[in-house]
């Protein structure tokens, strides 16, 4: 069992992080609003380290469809879980003739992918939220959520920026976050456009030298349309 399947179940419970993901979920919507994301019809999204579902929940208003996938067996119960009590919320309020019934189409799916590709139908955005500084095999990852996306189709990543280890501590064997311009270069390498990036959240967190802040950086990032 996996770190992460162990602290599903207590995931949620840890101050800040709802607040966090309305942030970024709001900072999410801007952007694509920006890029013209929010007049089409039929959104088809996919968020990639969706752990308990909170972010891709928060934006379920965006999307007709929404993949939630994990790399973790436990986080994904959760996220069936919680979907299937906003299910029956919705079924409630459509009985009770409210006004506010409509949900995406959501689908919790175990996959990762370092290890395998998505073979689903393309999306039109797929976004991470604190991910990207785990991933081992990070340039894979990245060039499979190019593939994944649609053509001109969107990439949303927030992920720490580069940091001294204070983070995680001295046992983590992942990223120090990520250096921006270097980060936007890896994306523009893999062939994605219209690459802007943006300190989009301040985390507080307790470390060994006390509290400190952890500035997020997102990153917007377009897949074109392929010419002839």
């Amino acid at each position: 069992m996996s770190e992460f399947d162990e602290r599903a179940r207590t995931w949620d419970q840890k101050p800040g992080r709802l607040k966090r993901a309305e942030a970024v979920a709001a900072d999410i919507k801007a952007a694509l609003s920006a890029r013209g994301f929010l007049e089409r019809p039929g959104l088809r999204g996919l968020e990639y380290g969706a752990g308990t579902g909170t972010l891709g929940l928060l934006l379920r208003d965006v999307f007709a469809e929404l993949i939630m996938m994990d790399a973790s067996r436990e986080m994904v119960r959760v996220m069936e879980e919680k979907c299937r009590a906003l299910e029956q919320e919705v079924q409630d309020d459509k009985q009770e003739d409210k006004q506010d019934g409509s949900v995406a189409d959501l689908h919790p799916v175990f996959v990762n992918l370092e290890q395998e590709a998505w073979t689903g139908a393309p999306v039109d955005v797929a976004f991470a939220l604190m991910v990207m500084h785990h991933v081992g095999e990070l340039e894979l990852v990245l060039r499979r959520l190019y593939d994944l996306l649609d053509e001109e189709g969107c990439l949303i990543v927030v992920d720490l920026k580069s940091e001294d280890g204070s983070f995680h501590g001295e046992d983590f064997d992942g990223h120090l976050g990520f250096e921006p311009e270097r980060f936007s270069a890896l994306l523009k390498n893999l062939g994605f456009t219209r690459v802007d990036h943006h300190i989009c959240y301040i985390m507080e967190k307790e470390t060994a030298a006390g509290l400190r802040e952890f500035p997020l950086v997102m990153w917007v990032a377009s897949k074109e349309k392929k010419v002839g």
